[in-house]
C-alpha cells in the first residue's frame, strides 16, 4: 500500500517475475604490469598489450633520511639516568636511579675459637664466644701406644733389570718401585755436523845439506838449511894401516872395522854415498807427499774420528 500526500493510497501485488536469460561473456581480463620510471622515480602501470604506461603517483622509495645521533647518557645531580637525542640540548629523565641507597650496617663479625674437648680428645669450635660448641671431628692427640719404635730410614736403589727408582722402609729387606726410571730413554741420533774447514797449506820444504865432519870425517846432513847437523854414521875418509890398506869404520856399528884395497875401499864409499843419498831422497818425497795430501790426509783423519763417534 502506498499512502500519498494527500492520504489517498493506492495497493499493488507484486509477484516474482521469471528468470531473465543469461547475458553474453564479458571479454577476458587483462595482465597488470607494474615498473619503476627511472627518471621520475614513480611506479608506473600499464595492462598487457597496452603500448602507454600510466604513472601512480607513487614514489618508488623515498627521500635519504637524516644522519642518525648517537644517544648521550649522564647521571643528573639528583642521582638518575639521563639521556639526549639532540647532542646534550635537551636532557630527559630515564626514572633509573644510577646508584642504590645504602643499605644498613652489619652486624659486628665474631672471631672463632678453638679449644680441645677434656673428654673426648676432639676440636672444637665456638661461632658465639664461647656459649656453645661444635666438634670438627679431628682428634687433638693421637691413640697413645707406649714407647714408640725408632724409625727407619728409606733407601733408595735403582733396578738394575727395570731401570727404575726403588725404595725400602724395611732396611732393604723389601723394595718397591717408585715407578720413575732413574734414566731417560736413549735420545735420537744427532744431525751430521758440517765439514770442518780446510787446513792451511804447509810451508815449503827445504833441500837437506850434506857435508864432511872435519874432527869426525863422517857424513853429515842437515833439514834445517845448515842450522843443525846430524851424522849419518858413515865415514867419508878412512884410514891406512901400516901395509897402506884402507881402513873402514862406521860409528853406529860400534868397533866393526876391516881392511881393504884401492878397489874395495871406493867401491864401499860409492855404495855409502848412494845409499845416503837414496835416505835422503827418500824423506824429501815423504815430506813433499805429506805437504801435499795435507788437507786429504786431514779429511781422512777426521771421517775415522766421526765413525769412532757414532760407533
Amino acid at each position: 500500500t502506498i499512502t500519498f500526500t494527500d492520504s489517498t493510497t493506492f495497493v499493488f501485488t507484486v509477484t516474482n517475475g521469471t528468470d531473465g536469460t543469461d547475458g553474453a561473456n564479458g571479454a577476458d581480463g587483462k595482465k597488470l604490469e607494474m615498473q619503476i620510471n627511472a627518471e621520475t622515480n614513480m611506479w608506473e602501470y600499464r595492462y598487457e598489450g597496452d603500448a602507454e604506461w600510466i604513472s601512480t603517483g607513487v614514489k618508488a622509495t623515498g627521500e635519504k633520511g637524516a644522519d642518525g645521533k648517537t644517544p648521550q647518557l649522564k647521571i643528573g645531580e639528583d642521582n638518575y639516568w639521563y639521556v639526549s637525542y639532540d647532542e646534550g640540548a635537551t636532557w630527559t629523565s630515564l626514572g633509573v636511579k644510577a646508584t642504590g641507597s645504602n643499605g644498613t650496617d652489619g652486624a659486628d663479625g665474631i672471631t672463632p675459637q678453638l679449644r680441645i674437648n677434656n673428654d673426648t680428645k676432639y676440636w672444637e669450635v665456638s661461632y658465639d664466644n664461647g656459649a656453645s660448641w661444635n666438634s670438627l671431628g679431628v682428634k687433638a692427640t693421637g691413640e697413645g701406644s707406649g714407647s714408640g719404635v725408632d724409625g727407619v730410614t728409606p733407601k733408595l736403589r735403582i733396578n738394575a733389570e727395570t731401570n727404575m727408582w726403588e725404595v725400602s722402609y724395611d732396611n732393604g729387606s723389601t723394595w718397591t718401585s717408585l715407578g720413575v726410571k732413574a734414566t731417560g730413554d736413549k735420545g735420537a741420533d744427532g744431525a751430521n755436523g758440517t765439514n770442518g774447514t780446510d787446513g792451511r797449506d804447509g810451508t815449503n820444504g827445504i833441500t837437506p845439506k850434506i857435508r864432511i865432519n872435519s874432527s869426525t870425517k863422517e857424513w853429515e846432513v842437515s833439514y834445517d838449511d845448515g842450522s843443525t847437523w846430524t851424522s849419518m854414521g858413515v865415514k867419508a875418509i878412512p884410514e891406512q894401516d901400516e901395509n897402506g890398506n884402507w881402513v873402514y869404520e862406521t860409528s853406529d856399528m860400534g868397533a866393526s872395522s876391516g881392511s881393504m884395497d884401492s878397489k874395495q875401499y871406493t867401491t864401499v864409499v860409492v855404495v855409502s854415498c848412494v845409499a845416503s843419498l837414496l835416505t835422503i831422497a827418500v824423506a824429501v818425497c815423504v815430506m813433499l807427499i805429506v805437504a801435499k795430501d795435507k788437507r786429504r790426509t786431514q779429511k781422512i783423519l777426521k771421517a775415522i774420528m766421526q765413525e769412532k763417534e757414532e760407533k
